[in-house]
């Protein structure tokens, strides 16, 4: 598990990684911590996917955390991301961003071990959840569905976009992939022959879709309206459960 703390205080930035040291010691956990103390030399460094949790303090010299987090969900959807704070007034733009959390400072260490154990739960649920299995290059790979973006028929071959925009053509029929996600309520078949995960929908139009990755994907014009109103239904559905988990995490604190 992979931890940035992001904060301008440097002792509000070693209490929190001590605290996060602690916890990871007494569950024999292993946890590599990057300290950072502003965001701009995050951002300088920040790969996609290299971290599972980011603690970024919100009002620092220079880039706000607000602005930071921004970057971060433009290239990784997957990071859970805490603000850290003086200040719950301030909390008002935050909140709107549906990050993972929020910690106020100075930082407690029973509040930080139940943030922990709910990052931990939170990961260990995306460890387990499904993935597709397939054979690409002379590679056995497994790829989370929630890393799946795109999956298209290319004539007698199957070409599978991920999140990070890398593509592979496995060895398996479009129809084959499609049954294997098709209980899944992420993915939406656009056209036949062209299936998107509608977590990385940007926009829908009358004539094609916008992934957040630029691609652009024809559409079935006649059910364009269906369309939009599927993934419409989708995204108040995941700002629902959203909410419902934050309400359960502060319920809990």
């Amino acid at each position: 598990m992979n931890i940035a703390i992001v904060d301008d205080d440097n002792r509000d930035l070693k209490r929190i990684a001590g605290f996060i040291k602690e916890y990871a010691a007494f569950n024999k956990l292993p946890v590599e911590l990057s300290e950072v103390n502003n965001a701009e030399d995050f951002l300088d460094s920040f790969r996609p996917y290299a971290y599972t949790a980011i603690f970024l303090d919100l009002y620092m010299g220079g880039m706000t955390g607000i602005d930071a987090a921004r970057a971060v969900q433009a290239h990784d959807e997957s990071a859970l991301i805490v603000f850290l704070t003086s200040s719950m007034e301030f909390m008002g733009e935050a909140f709107s961003m549906h990050v993972f959390d929020y910690l106020e400072k100075p930082a407690k260490k029973e509040r930080v071990n139940r943030l922990m154990d709910d990052i931990l739960m939170r990961t260990s649920k995306g460890e387990d959840g499904p993935a597709l299995d397939f054979t690409f290059n002379k590679q056995d790979l497994r790829l989370p569905y929630s890393d799946i973006c795109v999956i298209r028929a290319a004539g007698h071959k199957t070409t599978i976009t991920d999140s990070s925009s890398n593509s592979y053509e496995p060895r398996v029929s479009y129809s084959s992939v499609l049954s294997s996600v098709s209980n899944d309520p992420r993915f939406i078949e656009l056209l036949r022959g062209v299936t998107a995960n509608m977590d990385y929908i940007l926009s829908l139009s009358d004539d094609s879709c916008v992934m957040k990755n630029g691609m652009t994907l024809p559409i079935n014009v006649k059910k364009a309206k269906s369309l939009d109103n599927i993934w419409q239904n989708y995204k108040l559905d995941c700002i629902r459960r959203s909410r419902k988990e934050r309400r359960n995490r502060n319920d809990a604190k």
